[in-house]
Formats: structure tokens, C-alpha cells, sequence
């Protein structure tokens, strides 16, 4: 590339760093300013609200101050709760105006009805965000069920709520200015109030419709009897790729349900059908489906959420996408998984070993496109004359470089062209489109160029709702002589028309094109710069010499199948699928559920047992994705555990999220959840309102008291001393209920904007009671205004900390975090003691210059760490850019990838030193901000956070060759990907746990497994996986693991190691034997043992598990004072202590299935597991591991027989060699931990160079953003 070239791309990758930055500065600014103006106006009012003289100047400035918040509402679509300061603070200034002007007008009425009033229109204005929780619970969505009611859309009236309370309050003071009575004022407060109780009752009415859903539910599927579903984890709107099969599974005859994973699509399904339409958020509403009539599951795209559901084995999985094309998308790896893949024809099959995906051939379905059943076929003959259709078709950009093919940016060009021959043009873009500002335009240009035309002309163009509506693509292709399309699955269908079409060449050259995409064969290639679109177009719409390609491409691309009846093939296929599938549990009492084989990560419990003992894990009890987006690296599942109880849950001990969450196990919304598992039996109203201060805990009620409380006795003229105090008093316990987040920089940030309308009338009446003391002065003025303007700063100080561009740690010459002296949530907590302390000093009468001084120190912090945020904000935004240049000057040859949300700690810690020991460059990649921040400081290798899809194209450079993944994160999909990498499935364990056999793991092209059992589970457990994706390399992890030899316990007595596991996120992974724990412990107590127990750290996020953990540790404190023995559990056993640590401490270990029975072995020390919901000769089946160990049944009737064999006889001592060789490999024990470097290695040096992944710099900046 010469130098002038190098110089313009850089020249462009600086302009739209400078772009970039300036886009993230107005989007934190503008927002800043109209608050700030509309705050500062609203507090001016309340000042001189009580001044004579100052009634016009009043009313200008509080119509100003609701002027500019009512137009930010609606540009923003604001929600109930937004901005609630400016309201209050308006609402404070008309009851202190109506209060002194009516007291001069000698009515002493006035103060009381203004106070009236006040609390008739500020009470709700404060709890709105208490109110706005309400009505966005979570609620379960059913529709077209028979027996279950349908979920109704609720009704939102948020921005006309409040502009109606903001037109109420301006009624307020320019009423009384007209001289006009107070009640009517009070009046218009009052019709407000009852729009705001119907909103609650609308809430209301939603939480009892959701009993109904709850208690019908498991009924209606009884009845209904399902026998397959079709599901979509999608979370963009895909009804259209459901619609496409219901008419051809209706023809099965059986009957079925929709499931979608989120209420968007849910609703859109069920207004496009009339069959049952199921919301399942969390994985416990999803096993509510699971029926035992239930066969077959199909599904109508790859969305990374579809591995949650494929892990149900007894079902069968089919995948049947949403069109058939040469693009990426209908061959990605990630098929694999199914356990069935219809196939249009032939050519589908080939296309995935064509771009080296193994899949078994096995898997495999030649169905055709029943689709195509209604498309007429017609080919045009030499003396056809007059203007022809021509349908313009262009697909959506995609995700990701290798699937952005759209034409639809030439798509002008190419309309014109259509245009200048005369041709009537049907145009219709794919409906993604419309999600990209860009497209958004072209779209707009295009549909002007026809109204254009057809004004000119007469011709009757088809575009917009016409074409994209009311047509569907089957009556477009009909409708048309001639398509021009790009790399679609609607070309695809086209052939079965045999009409010609023309493909735009997008991204490569037009000579290679039918190289990478053969249906190009039977196409008019039109390269990009659109120098051969008048060939191109001539040769299609004249002589056509590609008739006979597109016939002979016909069959190959959408099978060979006689024309009459082309439907009846996938019918008839999707029929023989639904089949009965082996059942292994009767429904739990009170629902229509059944246990189902599959794969996950954890336990599940007893058959029969009530399923209200079993949590679902919601995301409204994980940190937001604000809220992360704070977490410091101490948030972690490695960190110190403990819980005590709160009224949220358990309460865990510093270090440890609030609500650890699993993989894929919960929605990813942060909004409160109502579980579908039990109807509350309560008064709802009741219930509801618990539900509310439970999520508030209580922090929402009593600063609004005590500050309204605060205001009314200020405007009232009471006591000053009594004012002040109470002022005090109001702001002393909002320090004192947070006072534990002082301690926590996590918790401190998310002070930010809390209760600031309750903080700001605080502030109002120390305004008020200022201006009584001292009367008006600039000085007061100014120190009101520096208060407000602290509070109302707090937004903008969160807006100026979030993510604006690249997150990375440790990448050398780049720094994207920012400086802070203290976490950035000590602004409401400093502007919280300067509102006390002036209350103080406005009691014992100091100056109001100190007063102006003590009040401008929080509004100088707030406006450091604002100005310190947007600095790192400008540098993050500009630093994005420059990513794949600083990476590629690192050259990494391999990539860790860590897409889930928590477990970085120990799931990635446990690999960490042996990827270092490789001496290869190599960078850690987190989807989730949190994880990079934990992990970072364990290594010095680059990580880097990227939080979208498209983002990830950044860190793919020339020389990376694989990716490891350590979890079974769901989007592990997104990077799965890139097939110019080699992907690598490592785990974080190995057991005989669902997770360890996920037919997931079929989408990487290696499965690294310690020894022969890790690849004979898979088999065992029914999961086809080709032979050559497996590589034996031993489990690094055990090398430091001692043997009896190497170690001799200094105690006299047996220590043993009790680590049960944790229960985990799916009903049939819950063979966790911590309810049990409190018996085995105390058995060992008697025996005279020393003991460790070691809590799996994800069992704290359940309230009755951390019961159980706190009876076991009291149980051993207890022992350990009375008998001086040495236990250990807690802090010290779970996180002092590494697990090797435990093992090498230990003499024997009592555990369950679990990963640390595997590794274990490598000790040869005797252990012991417990068969949880399994014989013992079900669990040597399912576990051959424990063959050498002893089996503790679950009702625990063998313990002092399986003691005595651990603590003493040890008769397997020798079985647990041959087993420790089969789990952890046959390997050299000096060069056993080399194993794994050597694999990792010898994978990575015989791939070549990533040369695909070298972009252009003007690329790589447009896509930075995305």
C-alpha cells in the first residue's frame, strides 16, 4: 500500500474518532444542559416564590422549568419517574407561592389547602418509580391457550401522565395569580391523583391476571396435549421467520405450542397465529412446557438461546432456519447441535463441508422449500413484449462483516437503472433493515425515486407497506418477470420460478463470486462499483442464456421432488419426527411438568417434591446492566462467601454479587420478575405492594416522608428549631440506610439518582427556610442552586461513566479507565451531609457565605468526577477505533473467550497459568464489563470487553488461529462464528454432570478432554460427536495434587474434605447433597474427624441452601471449641484455601457429581459419593468414577457402613489407579502436566495465517460503533 494511501486511511480513522467522541459528548451534554436549566429555574421559582412583587417573574420561571421538561419527555419517550425533580421542585415552588401570597391576602386557609395540594400532587410524583416497577413486573404472556386466559397488552399513558401533572402544576400558580379560589386547583389534583391509582390498578389487574395464567397453565397444556413446539430465543422481531412454516406444520395434524423467549416476540407471534403462544423468560417457565405429550422441538433460526433448549435430550431438535442461501448464516457451525437439519437439497448439505464444518451425515433431511409450493413456475418466451416487473430484493446487512452482502446501499442506482428501462419495479427490503439508521434512508430515497417515477409515467410501482405487508415474497416472486437480488435466501427460492435474476456482487469481485456462492452459476453477476449493471440488467430482461443453468441449479438447491404436492415432503418428514419420546417422571403436583433428560450445569430436585422450594433466579435480583457496568473487580464468585439474611435474600458478604447468575438461566432484562411457579395466596394488593418494598428495600418510603414532612412544616412557619431538626433528621437517615454502601464501591455508585425528587425537596425547604431567616440574597441563591445542581448531576455523572467505546486492561500504550479519588457514588452521599450541615448552620445563624461554601463543595465533586468521566469517555470513544491496529501490533495467536456474566474467577482462573506457559501471545475477550475488571488483574495478558456482536470483528486480526472457551455461555455462538479460527472446548470441569456432555459442544471443531471418560460420555449419554474432534490432554489443574506418599497428615485423626455441589439451574441437575450435608458432617464429628467444608459458591444465591451452609458451620464452630480440632469452612475453606489446598489437607472426601470427584482421583485418596436421586447401580452407570469410590445412599441408610470403608478398610485403593488413568489420562506423571501445552501448541502452529481478517481501516471505524 503506498504511503499516500496509509496517509488517507488514516486520515479517515481520525475523522471519525473525532466523530465518534463528539457523538458521545452531545449525548452526554445535551441532556446535562436541559436538566440543569430546567432544575435551576424550578429552584429560582421556589426562592422567590414568597417575594413581593416577584409574581410575574415566578410564573415565567416555572413555566420555563416545565416548558423544557415536558419537551425532553417527549423527545426522550420518557417513563413514569423521569426527571421527577424538576416536578417536585415546581410543584414546591406554586405551594410556597399560594402559601405566602394567600397568608398576605389575610386567608390562613391558603397554607394548609397549598400543603393540600402539594401532597396531592407530589406524592405520586415521588413514588413514581416505586409505581413505574409495578406495572413493568415481568408477567408470564399466554395467548389462543383454550382454558388460560390471554395476557392483555397493557395500556401506557406515562408521557401523558406527566405532562398532565406538569400542566396541573402550572395551573397552580397561574390560577392563584389570577386571583382565582384554591379548590379549584385542588380539584385538578385530585382528577390527576385518580389517573394515577388507575395506573396502579391497571398494575393490579396485570398481577391478577398472571394468577389466572399460573393456575390454568399446567391445565391447559394437560388439555392441549402438545406433541412439538416451535421456538425462537430471537429477541429482534421474527415473527415473519415463524410465520413462514405454520401453514406446514398445521399439516402434521398434531397439535403444538410457540415459545418465545422474550414478551416482544411472544406478542408478535400471537397476533400472526392462532395456536397457543408461550413467553418463557427463565428456564424454569420453559420446563413448565415441557409436557409429557411434548416430542419434537423445531427451530426457525440460529439464535445463541436455542442451546437452552437443546439440552433437553428426550426430545428431538430440529433445525429448519428461515431460508436457504449460500451467506454464512446456512452454514453455521452452530447447527450441529440439532439433532436433525432440513435441508432444502443437496446443495445445503454440501455448503457446510465446503467451508470444513463436520457434521454427521446422519443428521441430514432432504425436504425441499414447501415454502415454494404456491410459486409459478414461468418462463418467458422470445416475442414477449411490454414493460416488465422487476422485483428488487435486497437482504439485510447482518451482524457481522462476513454476512454484510446487502445491496441495498446501490440499491438507488440500481431502481434507476430498472427505471430508465422502462420496467415497473416491486420493492422489498428485508425488514431488518429498518433497524440501521442508513438503510432507514436508502429505503426513503428509493420509495421517493418510484412516487417519482410513477408521477412521470403512470406505472404502478409496488413498495412499502404494499410490497412488504400485503404481499408476501411468494405473490412478489409471482408478480415479477425478473428479480435483482444479492447473496438471499429469497435467490433461492427464486429458482423454483426458473425466471432470471441478477446478484450484486458485494465485497468481492464478480469473477470469484460464483466461486464462494454458486447459485451465482444461474445468475447475472453485478459487481459493486455497478460497472456491469446495464449488461447485466439487459441480458436478463432480453435474451436470457442462463435458462438452462438455473434448471439444472434447481434441483440441487431445493431438492428433486415431483412439483405436484412439493409441500407433502417436509410434512411428511416433520411428521415422522413427532414421535413418542421416553417419559422419566410423572408431573409435579400442581403442574403440568414432566422431567426431561438434559444438559446443563448443577442439579435438580426430588420427583414429586414441591417445586416452591426451588427459586427461579430472575434478572431482577442481578446487578442492571447499569448497574454493572459499575461492579469493581471484588464482584466476583471466587471472592470471600457468606450470607446472612435481608429482606432481599440472602445478603452475601463483600465481594460476592447480590444474585449470581448462570449461564443462560434468566432474561436479561433487569426489570422485576414474577415467577410462574406459585399464585401468591394473599391479598394481591398486598402482595404486590410487598413485592415493591422488597425491591426498594424500604429506601423509597421514609426519605419521602420525612422530606415532605420536612417541606409542609417549612411553608407552614413552624419552629425553626424543629424545621432544622427534622431537616436533619431527613437527611441523617438516608446516610444511615446506606451506610453499609460507604463501605462498597459497587453499592456506593448505584446511590447515584436514588430518591433525588425526595433529596431535592429537601433541599426546597432549606431554600424556603433560608429565605425566612435571612430573606433574599445571592448568597442563598447560589447555595440552593449548588445543591440541586449536585443532585440533579448525578445523572449525568452515570451517563459519563458508562462504556462509550473500548474497555481493555492491560493492552500496552492504551488506557481507558479514568481517575477517581473515591468511587464516583460519594456524590450523593457528600451533597446528603452538606444539605445536614447547612441546616445546621441556617439554625444557629452563620453567614450565608458559609452557608454558599458548605453547599458549593458537593456541587465541585460532582462536577470533578462528571468532567473526569467525560475525559475517559472522549479517550474511550477515540481509543475504539484504533483496536485492530494495537492488536495486530501484539500479534496474539490465540484468543480465550468468556461470554457469561459471573465465574470468571475460578472458570478461567483454573486455565490461566497454563495458557502463560504456552509463550505465545494470546488475549482474554469478556462480554460482560464486570468480568473484564475481575479478571484483569490475575494476568498479563490483554483483556478486552466487547459488548456487542459486531464489536467482536475488532479483535480478529491476521494472526490469531484459536479460540478456548472454559463455559457453555450462550453467546458463545457469536464468536463460534468465525471460521477463520479454530475453536476449542475446554469446560471448567469434569464430571458426569449434564454440563459435560451438552450436544452443544458439538458446534467446536476440538473437544480437549482429561482422559478416555470425558469422550465415552458423550456416547454414553446418547450425543453424537465425530471421533476426530477429540484430543486427550490430561487436566493440568490436579499436577500440584499430592498423593498419600507425597503428604502424611500431621493430625493423629482423619480429615476429611466434604464439597458438595451446587444445585444448579435445570430440575434435573439438582444431585447436589448439601441437604443431606448437616447428617454426613455430624457422622464424621463422631468419628472423631477433622473437617473441611468446602461450600460451592454458587449455592449462596439460594436462601434455603445458605441455611444449610450456616446449620453446617455452626455445627462445626461448635465442635471445634468443645474438641480443639482444626476444621475448617467459610472464609477459609471456600477461598484461603485453593481446592488442591483442600485435597492435599484432606486424608478422604465426600462429595456428589461433581467435577472435583474426577480430580480427586489424581490423589488416589479413598472418597465416598452420595447417589442423589439415583440407585448405586444407577450411579455407577451414569458416574464410573464412583466404582472406586463408596456409595452413600441418599436416604443415608449406608453411611457408618461406607465410614468405616473410607476412614479404615480402603478396599479400592488399587480400582482407583486403572479409574484415575481413565478420567485424567494414561500420561508419563513427570511430563503429565506438559500435556495440555503440547495439544494447545501443536493445534495452533498447524494453522495458518488468518488473511481474512485483514480489513481496511475506513471498515474497520464504520462497524466500531455497531
Amino acid at each position: 500500500m503506498g504511503e499516500t494511501a496509509v496517509k488517507f486511511k488514516r486520515h479517515k480513522a481520525n475523522d471519525r474518532q473525532e466523530s465518534i467522541a463528539r457523538g458521545y459528548i452531545k449525548g452526554v451534554f445535551t441532556p446535562l444542559v436541559s436538566y440543569a436549566v430546567s432544575a435551576i429555574a424550578a429552584t429560582l421559582a421556589i426562592l422567590v416564590s414568597s417575594g413581593p412583587g416577584h409574581q410575574g417573574i415566578f410564573i415565567g420561571l416555572l413555566a420555563f422549568a416545565l416548558a423544557v421538561h415536558v419537551l425532553g419527555l417527549w423527545r426522550k419517550g420518557g417513563k413514569l419517574g423521569y426527571r421527577p425533580v424538576i416536578r417536585i421542585l415546581a410543584a414546591a415552588a406554586v405551594a410556597a407561592n399560594l402559601s405566602s401570597v394567600g397568608l398576605s391576602d389575610s386567608r390562613p386557609e391558603a397554607p394548609y389547602l397549598a400543603v393540600l395540594g402539594f401532597i396531592g400532587i407530589g406524592l405520586p410524583v415521588l413514588f413514581e418509580p416505586s409505581l413505574r416497577r409495578a406495572i413493568a413486573l415481568r408477567l408470564p404472556f399466554v395467548a389462543h391457550l383454550p382454558g388460560v386466559p390471554t395476557t392483555k397488552q397493557p395500556i401506557t399513558i406515562d408521557r401523558q401522565l406527566l405532562t398532565a401533572s406538569s400542566i396541573v402544576i402550572m395551573a397552580g400558580g397561574v390560577l392563584h395569580g389570577a386571583g382565582q379560589q384554591l379548590w379549584w386547583w385542588i380539584a385538578a389534583v385530585g382528577v390527576l391523583d385518580i389517573f394515577y391509582v388507575l395506573v396502579f390498578l391497571q398494575a393490579v389487574a396485570q398481577f391478577r391476571q398472571s394468577t389466572l395464567v399460573k393456575r390454568n397453565l399446567g391445565d391447559g397444556l394437560l388439555r392441549l396435549a402438545p406433541e412439538f413446539m416451535i421456538y425462537t430465543s430471537l429477541a429482534e422481531p421474527a415473527a415473519h421467520q415463524v410465520k413462514m412454516w405454520l401453514p406446514y406444520l398445521e399439516r402434521t395434524g398434531r397439535p403444538f405450542v410457540l415459545v418465545a423467549r422474550t414478551e416482544r416476540t411472544a406478542r408478535d407471534l400471537a397476533g400472526v397465529t392462532t395456536h397457543p403462544v408461550l413467553l418463557c423468560r427463565s428456564i424454569e417457565e420453559l420446563e413448565e412446557v415441557m409436557v409429557e405429550s411434548m416430542r419434537a422441538v423445531f427451530y426457525v433460526n440460529a439464535s445463541s438461546g436455542n442451546s437452552t433448549m437443546v439440552r433437553y435430550r428426550n426430545l428431538t431438535h430440529v433445525f429448519l432456519g428461515h431460508g436457504d442461501s449460500d451467506k454464512p448464516t446456512s452454514y453455521n457451525p452452530l447447527h450441529a447441535m440439532y439433532d436433525k437439519i432440513f435441508a432444502a437439497g443437496p446443495a445445503a448439505i454440501r455448503r457446510y463441508a465446503a467451508h470444513d464444518i463436520h457434521i454427521e451425515p446422519s443428521k441430514f433431511v432432504v425436504v425441499g422449500r414447501p415454502q415454494l409450493e404456491t410459486v409459478i413456475r414461468k418462463v418467458r418466451s422470445d416475442d414477449s413484449a411490454g414493460p416488465q416487473t422487476v422485483l428488487f430484493a435486497p437482504t439485510w446487512r447482518g451482524h457481522v462483516e462476513e454476512t454484510s452482502l446487502s445491496s441495498l446501499a446501490a440499491g438507488f442506482e440500481i431502481v434507476s437503472a430498472l427505471l430508465d428501462r422502462g420496467c415497473r419495479v416491486i420493492f422489498r427490503p428485508h425488514p431488518f433493515s429498518y433497524q440501521f439508521p442508513e438503510d432507514r434512508e436508502h429505503i426513503s430515497r428509493i420509495h421517493e425515486r418510484l412516487i417519482s417515477d410513477s408521477k412521470i409515467t403512470g406505472r404502478e410501482h409496488v413498495y412499502g407497506v404494499a410490497a412488504e405487508t400485503l404481499r408476501s415474497i411468494t405473490d412478489c416472486i409471482n408478480e415479477s418477470d425478473a428479480m435483482v437480488s444479492d447473496v438471499s435466501s429469497v435467490v433461492s427460492d427464486y429458482l423454483y420460478s426458473e425466471k432470471p435474476f441478477a446478484m450484486m456482487s458485494i465485497g468481492i469481485g464478480a469473477d470469484r463470486f460464483s466461486e464462494l456462492y454458486p447459485v451465482g452459476a444461474a445468475a447475472y453477476v453485478v459487481d459493486e462499483s455497478l460497472t456491469s449493471l446495464s449488461g447485466s440488467l439487459d441480458a436478463m430482461l432480453g435474451s436470457d442464456p442462463l435458462q438452462s443453468d438455473r434448471r439444472r441449479l434447481r434441483a440441487d438447491y431445493l431438492g428433486d421432488f415431483p412439483l405436484e404436492n412439493y409441500a407433502s415432503n417436509f410434512v411428511e418428514a416433520a411428521r415422522s419426527l413427532i414421535k413418542p419420546a421416553g417419559i422419566e417422571a410423572s408431573p409435579v403436583a400442581g403442574a403440568a411438568t414432566t422431567k426431561v433428560h438434559s444438559v446443563g450445569a448443577g442439579q435438580s430436585s426430588k420427583a414429586g417434591e414441591p417445586k416452591k422450594s426451588r427459586p427461579t433466579i430472575h434478572a431482577a435480583n442481578r446487578p442492571s446492566k447499569h448497574d454493572a457496568e459499575t461492579l469493581p473487580p471484588s464482584a466476583t464468585v471466587g471472592a470471600p462467601i457468606g450470607a446472612s439474611p435481608t429482606p432481599d435474600g440472602p445478603r452475601l458478604r463483600p465481594g460476592i454479587p447480590s444474585a449470581i447468575t448462570f449461564e443462560g438461566a434468566a432474561s436479561e432484562s433487569g426489570q422485576l420478575v414474577v415467577s410462574t411457579v406459585a399464585a401468591p395466596k394473599e391479598n394481591l394488593i398486598v402482595h404486590l405492594a410487598g413485592r415493591i418494598w422488597k425491591r426498594d428495600s424500604g429506601r423509597t418510603v421514609l426519605p419521602v416522608t420525612l422530606n415532605v414532612a420536612v417541606f409542609t412544616f417549612a411553608i407552614l412557619g413552624a419552629s425553626p428549631l424543629f424545621v432544622a431538626a427534622l431537616g436533619v433528621a431527613a437527611s441523617a437517615t438516608y446516610l444511615f440506610q446506606n451506610k453499609q454502601a460507604a463501605g462498597d464501591s459497587i453499592a456506593v455508585n448505584r446511590l447515584l439518582r436514588a430518591v433525588n425528587g425526595a433529596r431535592s425537596l429537601g433541599v426546597a425547604a432549606l431554600g424556603i427556610a433560608l429565605i425566612g431567616r435571612y430573606g433574599w440574597t445571592w448568597w442563598l441563591a447560589g447555595a440552593a442552586t449548588f445543591l440541586i445542581l449536585s443532585i440533579v448531576m448525578e445523572t449525568s455523572i452515570h451517563k459519563a461513566w458508562r462504556v462509550s467505546g473500548l474497555e481493555c486492561r492491560n493492552v500496552h500504550g492504551v488506557e481507558t479507565r479514568g481517575y477517581q479519588p473515591i468511587a464516583r457514588g460519594y456524590a450523593t452521599l457528600i451533597a446528603s451531609v452538606a444539605i445536614a450541615l447547612c441546616w445546621m448552620l441556617a439554625y444557629v445563624g452563620s453567614h450565608p457565605a458559609v452557608i454558599f461554601v458548605v453547599s458549593a463543595v458537593p456541587f465541585l465533586f460532582a462536577v470533578f468526577i462528571f468532567c473526569s468521566g467525560l475525559e475517559r469517555g472522549v479517550r474511550s470513544a477515540k481509543l475504539e477505533t484504533s483496536l485492530p491496529d494495537v492488536l495486530e501490533s501484539i500479534s496474539p495467536e490465540f484468543v480465550v473467550y468468556f461470554g457469561a456474566k459471573t465465574g470468571i474467577d475460578y472458570q478461567l482462573g483454573m486455565w490461566l497459568e497454563y495458557f502463560e506457559e504456552m509463550n505465545k501471545p494470546f488475549i482474554i475477550v469478556t462480554r460482560n464489563i464486570v468480568m473484564m475488571r475481575e479478571i484483569w488483574p490475575r494476568t498479563t495478558a490483554p483483556v478486552i470487553y466487547r459488548k456487542t456482536l459486531r464489536s467482536l470483528e475488532d479483535v480478529i486480526t491476521p494472526s490469531l488461529k484459536v479460540a478456548f472457551y472454559v463455559n457453555n455461555a450462550g453467546n458463545n455462538s457469536h464468536f463460534i462464528e468465525r471460521r477463520d479460527l479454530k475453536h476449542v472446548w475446554l469446560n471448567h470441569g469434569d464430571s458426569e454432570k449434564p454440563a459435560c456432555y451438552n450436544p452443544v459442544h458439538n458446534i467446536y471443531d476440538f473437544i480437549f478432554s482429561a482422559g478416555q471418560a470425558g469422550v465415552d460420555r458423550y456416547a454414553r449419554q446418547g450425543v453424537t460427536i465425530p471421533p476426530e474432534k477429540f484430543r486427550i490432554v490430561g487436566r493440568p489443574q490436579v499436577r500440584e495434587v499430592l498423593r498419600p506418599g507425597s503428604y502424611q497428615n500431621e493430625q493423629g485423626s482423619k480429615t476429611v474434605l466434604y464439597a458438595p455441589t451446587w444445585r444448579g439451574p435445570y430440575k434435573d441437575t439438582e444431585v447436589y447433597s448439601l441437604r443431606h450435608g448437616e447428617e454426613i458432617v455430624s457422622a464424621l464429628l463422631q468419628r472423631g474427624c477433622t473437617v473441611i467444608f468446602r461450600a460451592h459458591v454458587l449455592n449462596y444465591q439460594f436462601p434455603d441452601d445458605v441455611k444449610r451452609i450456616n446449620r453446617i458451620s455452626r455445627l462445626l464452630r461448635k465442635n471445634a471449641a468443645k474438641t480443639g480440632r482444626a476444621h475448617k469452612w467459610g472464609r477459609k475453606a471456600e477461598t484461603r484455601m485453593s481446592i488442591v489446598d483442600c485435597f492435599n489437607s484432606s486424608d478422604a472426601m465426600i462429595s456428589d457429581v461433581s467435577a472435583v470427584v474426577s480430580d480427586y482421583l489424581q490423589s488416589e485418596k479413598p472418597f465416598a459419593v452420595v447417589a442423589m436421586k439415583k440407585s448405586p447401580t444407577e450411579l455407577e452407570v451414569e458416574l464410573p468414577a464412583s466404582a472406586a469410590g463408596y456409595l452413600l445412599r441418599e436416604d443415608q441408610s449406608n453411611l457408618q457402613m461406607v465410614l468405616d470403608e473410607l476412614l479404615g478398610a480402603d478396599s479400592k485403593s488399587v480400582l482407583r489407579t486403572e479409574m484415575r488413568n481413565y478420567y485424567l489420562g494414561e500420561f508419563d506423571q513427570t511430563e503429565y502436566s506438559n500435556q495440555f501445552r503440547i495439544a494447545s501448541e501443536d493445534l495452533i502452529n498447524s494453522v495458518g495465517p488468518n488473511m481474512d481478517s485483514i480489513r481496511s481501516v475506513d471498515s474497520i471505524a464504520a462497524d466500531s460503533v455497531l
